[in-house]
């Protein structure tokens, strides 16, 4: 029968085993992978370019619609917001920035959002 002490010293030696091989592991496919670099002529700033360059996080969406009495947008994806809820959407769409010309941006309103007409009051 294995006493618990015994049996957490034998866990201890394995787990140190086990961080070893992995070292040796990651140390011979390190020098592989610097081997292929050294020979295709490409160095550590071209690898961290490219690494740099195809990471991909979080895109952000730039927002479609525009709330003028509290400034809030939305980009158009996922729930849509009680603000917008029956109303016409096209009444708050922003322009697209792409499709503005210089002077456009330049009348828009602040922040490059544009002029809103007032919205209709329940009384009219």
């Amino acid at each position: 029968m294995r006493t618990y002490a015994k049996m957490m010293s034998q866990l201890a030696e394995l787990k140190s085993g086990i961080d070893s091989a992995r070292d040796e592991e990651v140390r011979y496919v390190i020098e592989q992978v610097m081997a292929v670099l050294s020979e295709s002529g490409i160095n550590l700033d071209d690898l961290a370019s490219y690494v740099q360059a195809n990471k991909r996080g979080k895109r952000h969406v730039a927002p479609k619609y525009w709330n003028p009495e509290t400034g809030e947008t939305w980009s158009g994806r996922g729930k849509l917001p009680r603000w917008l809820v029956g109303l016409d959407r096209s009444l708050y769409l922003l322009p697209d920035p792409s499709a503005l010309t210089r002077e456009q941006a330049a009348e828009s309103g602040p922040e490059g959002r544009p002029e809103q007409p007032p919205r209709p009051s329940e009384s009219d």
